[in-house]
C-alpha cells in the first residue's frame, strides 16, 4: 500500500459471528498490519451483519481502544 493511504474494510463481518478467540485472533492481525504505519485500521467490510451480537462489536471496540492506546503518538 502506497504511504499516506488507509486501508479500511479488512474484516470480514462475518468473522463476527465466530468465537471470541478467532474474532480477537483476526482483529489482532488486521491491527498489526497497521502498526508498520501504512494506515491498515480494522473496520469491518460492508457494515455489520444484522445477527452480530452487539455485545461483541464492544468487545471489538474495546480491543480496538486498548491496541490503540499502545501505539506510539504519531502513528
Amino acid at each position: 500500500m502506497e504511504p499516506g493511504k488507509a486501508l479500511q474494510g479488512n474484516l470480514d463481518p462475518a468473522i463476527l459471528l465466530a468465537p471470541w478467540d478467532e474474532i480477537e485472533r483476526r482483529a489482532k492481525d488486521v491491527i498489526g498490519r497497521g502498526s508498520d504505519g501504512r494506515g491498515a485500521r480494522l473496520q469491518p467490510g460492508h457494515g455489520v451483519l444484522p445477527a452480530t451480537n452487539p455485545d461483541v462489536l464492544a468487545r471489538l471496540t474495546d480491543l480496538v481502544h486498548e491496541a490503540s492506546a499502545r501505539e506510539p503518538a504519531g502513528s
